[in-house]
């Protein structure tokens, strides 16, 4: 479950992301390790 997904699934994580942070919901980082990386960028 914490292998490293493909470019795709990384970039469906990175556009789920900023659509999480739009609707100003708090993702649950331990579950979801790649998006603080977003978040911090």
């Amino acid at each position: 479950m914490h292998s490293i997904p493909p470019p795709k699934y990384q970039i469906q994580l990175t556009s789920y992301s900023w659509t999480v942070l739009k609707s100003g919901i708090i993702v649950d980082h331990e579950e979801q390790p790649n998006f603080p990386s977003v978040i911090a960028q």
